[in-house]
């Protein structure tokens, strides 16, 4: 019953949907390669138990290396490669304006110039700081902690909540 679900589903599919599935099943199969000396389906094909050179002697050493493998395998966290570049975009879309690479330095690069006022307004107590600095802050939590101004706001927000 699920196979034929399966087949109706796949024929329902895009083509351009189809191709990402191909793709990320063999992806899937090239990282996670069966241990040495194991028997492979993807090179081997159906004529494998016929190869009689390529068997592999069973004995207690085996055993634990393909114990071993297997911990290791269990132990690797997998992630598909669409949600991953998912949240690379995210992140870059997130940190584009912070990032001075990507959109320059504002108001300019004191590297460069010797205009000093980015040293300025950036320093560690200011009367009002920058939006990027305050944008900074909500990204986590951690980022709000780690700089004085962010930390002194928060102390001042949960004093006004009586926290």
């Amino acid at each position: 019953m699920q196979a034929r679900e399966q087949l109706k589903a796949s024929k329902q599919r895009k083509k351009a949907d189809r191709i990402v599935l191909e793709c990320q099943e063999q992806a899937y199969w090239l990282t996670n390669k069966p241990c040495p000396g194991a028997f492979d389906v993807l090179d081997l094909g159906p004529e494998r138990c016929n190869v009689l050179s390529s068997r592999v002697a069973l004995n207690t050493d085996h055993y634990k290396r393909e114990i071993e493998h297997s911990r290791r395998a269990l132990g690797r966290n997998r992630v598909k490669s669409s949600i991953c570049l998912e949240s690379f975009m995210k992140y870059s879309e997130q940190y584009l304006h912070h990032d001075p690479i990507m959109s320059g330095c504002l108001p300019s690069n004191p590297w460069i110039s010797d205009d000093t006022s980015h040293w300025t307004i950036n320093t560690d107590m200011v009367d009002t700081p920058t939006r990027l600095r305050v944008e900074s802050w909500s990204f986590n939590f951690m980022e709000l902690l780690n700089d004085s101004m962010g930390r002194r706001e928060f102390m001042i927000y949960l004093e006004k909540e009586f926290s």
